[in-house]
């Protein structure tokens, strides 16, 4: 959500993807609680529960909330990636999160996608590249006699965009892409003297 005023906007989109939710737990702040989102709930046959403050529920919805930013926080330190991606780093860090197997009692030893959804989860899109790795991507706009790969930073699964392996690529003009055909890069060019220079040149433009 880009305002605080999309909460309706993101119910519909969760009840679209996943389900119809059994409640929905939230503050009561305004726009948590809007006579349009209520209509909605209700429709659906959703009931809507308020927290108060320093209340147990409260208190883990933050627990987990804090959880995810830290992770988000080592994620893009490892990387000294630009703050600006944060939104792109974190929810690829949910996504990993989602599909990884917890030990708890209410999961059976497996994970939330599979808990919730009773589906099996693909990673195929999430464990081909780390947040931010260097990747070459095909861009079928470009013509000879240049190349259709393109240099570019990795930022995650592009969910709605392409097939379910296409990526958020960070290409050299500052954008954010969604690209389908994306390869790591070779042993070669890892230790390549002139593929690191193209890097130096590619973060240089990136931090401007």
């Amino acid at each position: 959500m880009k305002t605080k005023s999309d909460v309706l906007q993101a119910v519909k989109q969760f009840s679209n993807e996943i389900r119809a939710p059994d409640a929905i737990i939230c503050y009561s702040a305004a726009e948590q609680n809007s006579r349009d989102l209520r209509k909605f709930l209700m429709d659906m046959g959703t009931s809507l529960r308020l927290l108060e403050t320093d209340i147990p529920w409260a208190n883990r919805a933050e627990l987990y909330i804090g959880l995810m930013k830290e992770a988000m926080r080592k994620d893009m330190k490892e990387c000294d990636c630009p703050m600006r991606l944060w939104d792109y780093c974190i929810e690829r860090r949910t996504r990993v999160n989602n599909i990884t197997a917890k030990d708890a009692f209410k999961l059976k030893g497996t994970n939330t996608h599979s808990a919730t959804l009773d589906d099996t989860g693909d990673i195929s899109n999430i464990c081909q590249f780390k947040w931010y790795e260097w990747v070459y991507s095909t861009d079928e706009i470009l013509s000879f006699p240049f190349s259709k790969e393109e240099l570019g930073h990795c930022l995650g699964p592009a969910k709605g965009e392409g097939n379910e392996m296409a990526q958020w690529v960070l290409v050299s003009t500052g954008n954010v892409v969604p690209q389908r055909t994306v390869r790591p890069l070779r042993v070669a060019e890892i230790h390549n003297v002139r593929e690191e220079k193209r890097h130096e040149m590619f973060d240089e433009i990136i931090m401007k």
